[in-house]
């Protein structure tokens, strides 16, 4: 299965497709550093699409793939290549797809790219925290079997509220907003869904937590980067959807 670039991008890192001009979007580290993020922006005629990957947007080591044999590393290392969960068939226009990275996160909180790109990506992990961090006050807090006797009927309702935000004109206005409720949304999904399936709900969140914990970068961009929303705004926002 061979695979080109489409066009120079950065010399830190750049995109190729499994198929040459169609395929699996894959984002090859050219740079010295690990990557733990990025986003891209994939395009073919009017067609638009953004392939994203996060590190911290799973609770595990790795991610499985198709194409690939056993686990991706989490971390994408220098001179490696990481194949994303977008797969961009051939267009009957005969169009064809180019692709370029709009920002990466390294592991050591540097970044690269638009930084408005970056700032979307770290919006995101912070609504992933926020969101982990309730689930964990969920347990300790007092509340625990009242929580218990709604899951995953309570976490779906969250789900679908966090999923609201997006919904209206929020991403077209509110980029950074709406990629903070994604994040939200992506750990409620997975909560109900684990409830669903009897997961346990504590070693679940702790190994999650535990990956913010000892992030560098995530650290590190908090500071370049703060959440656009408070816990406060989020409550807000929450209870006016219901």
């Amino acid at each position: 299965m061979g695979s080109l670039p489409v066009f120079a991008q950065n010399p830190a890192y750049h995109v190729e497709f499994s198929d040459r001009t169609s395929g699996w979007v894959i984002l090859v580290n050219d740079s010295q550093k690990p990557i733990e993020a990025f986003t891209a922006k994939a395009t073919c005629g009017a067609m638009t699409t953004t392939p994203t990957y996060d590190a911290l947007e799973f609770s595990g080591g790795g991610t499985t793939h198709p194409a690939v044999k056993g686990l991706q590393p989490s971390l994408i290392q220098p001179g490696e290549r990481f194949f994303s969960l977008v797969n961009l068939a051939p267009q009957p226009s005969g169009c064809v797809w180019q692709a370029q990275v709009a920002g990466v996160i390294y592991a050591d909180g540097t970044y690269d790219g638009q930084e408005s790109a970056v700032r979307d990506l770290q919006a995101r992990r912070a609504g992933i925290a926020a969101a982990l961090q309730y689930w964990t006050n969920a347990q300790l807090g007092g509340h625990e079997q009242t929580v218990a006797a709604n899951a995953p009927n309570y976490a779906e309702t969250l789900s679908q509220d966090d999923l609201a935000k997006t919904w209206t004109y929020t991403c077209r206005d509110e980029p950074s907003v709406c990629a903070y409720w994604s994040g939200r949304h992506q750990v409620d999904q997975n909560v109900a869904l684990g409830m669903k399936h009897n997961v346990q709900l504590s070693s679940y969140l702790d190994r999650w937590s535990a990956k913010f914990e000892a992030d560098q970068a995530f650290k590190t961009l908090e500071v370049t980067f703060p959440s656009p929303l408070t816990e406060r705004d989020a409550a807000t926002r929450l209870s006016s959807a219901r």
